[in-house]
């Protein structure tokens, strides 16, 4: 619950209506159309087979994530308060966090069973041990035969009722959101995802993974944000950078002058060393070429910029 909102104090949210819900069949349906195994991923890196490229594939598809749900992520968290024990098992508590308008986070253990006759209906039940889960909980019903919390789930499934006892056994953490940010603010999460990319006559394609810093000017600092794949050489490179003035400019380095390769590694997994294929490290110190590049406006999905080789300037374009 803690991290979830730490992060959207910095990446905004669309609504849910550009980024429905997709339950497991629809999940496994789009893995197919993308010619996709099923991701399973192993923490034991002998037996681990999944791998970025096919893990970008179905993260950056539009199919999975449309388009109009980065551009119109407009609302996040400006403040909140966190929670965890006792506290995030008070059900009265809760009740009244919802009747001020403000909404619940929720981690719980899955401790539940379906009601036998009513749908969309979870009951407590401690001998189901279905791991660790976060709802958010939007109200609650208190004029069935017991109470439930209405909670929305991310399979698909709508709004749940859910019943106290759930929460007073398996509640875990709580978050209370306070404070949201509404439309004009920053959108650094805009950036993420596969671009295709000209500079100088050189094409390629441009993977930006993640964008933690929200303005570069302000924390001195950079991030590894991805890589950089030449359709030239089909040569692939590491990349820095961050976004600055309100996440409009993106400030980048690309390393051309070494590549990112997969190679059979000695990697330490549960206290001894097994042999598993790694790609090279990028070293976190920045290095290569500059670009800069703008984003007219949150919604644009074509950017310009320019990059220095030798002190000239050169063009820079990016489009999705």
């Amino acid at each position: 619950t803690l991290t979830a909102l730490k992060f959207m104090k910095y990446y905004p949210l669309p609504e849910l209506r550009y980024a429905p819900y997709k339950n497991q069949d629809e999940l496994t349906t789009l893995l197919r159309s993308l010619g996709l195994p099923n991701l399973n991923w192993s923490g034991d890196p002998r037996v681990n087979t999944t791998t970025q490229d096919q893990i970008d594939r179905f993260e950056y598809s539009t199919q999975n994530i449309r388009q109009s749900a980065r551009t119109n992520a407009k609302y996040g968290v400006e403040s909140y308060q966190f929670h965890s024990g006792g506290e995030a098992r008070d059900t009265r508590r809760i009740e009244n966090y919802l009747r001020a308008g403000q909404e619940v986070m929720l981690s719980l253990n899955l401790n539940w069973r379906d009601h036998p006759s009513k749908a969309k209906t979870k009951l407590y039940d401690s001998t189901v041990t279905g791991g660790a889960h976060m709802v958010l909980v939007v109200g609650f019903d208190k004029t069935q035969s017991r109470d439930y919390f209405l909670v929305k789930n991310s399979w698909g499934e709508g709004v749940l009722r859910v019943d106290y006892g759930i929460i007073r056994n398996a509640a875990s953490s709580i978050g209370i959101i306070t404070g949201v940010r509404g439309t004009g603010w920053h959108n650094p999460s805009h950036w993420i995802g596969q671009w295709e990319m000209k500079h100088d006559n050189w094409r390629g394609v441009l993977k930006i993974r993640r964008n933690y810093e929200v303005n570069l000017d302000s924390i001195k600092g950079f991030n590894r944000l991805g890589e950089y794949m030449s359709n030239n050489s089909g040569r692939r490179h590491c990349i820095w950078g961050g976004t600055t003035e309100g996440s409009r400019k993106l400030k980048l380095w690309i390393d051309f002058d070494s590549d990112i390769e997969e190679r059979a590694r000695r990697v330490n997994f549960q206290n001894s060393f097994v042999t598993a294929t790694a790609r090279n490290i990028c070293p976190k110190t920045k290095k290569g070429q500059y670009f800069e590049i703008d984003l007219p406006s949150r919604s644009s999905v074509r950017g310009t910029g320019t990059t220095w080789w030798n002190s000239r300037p050169f063009p820079v374009s990016i489009w999705k």
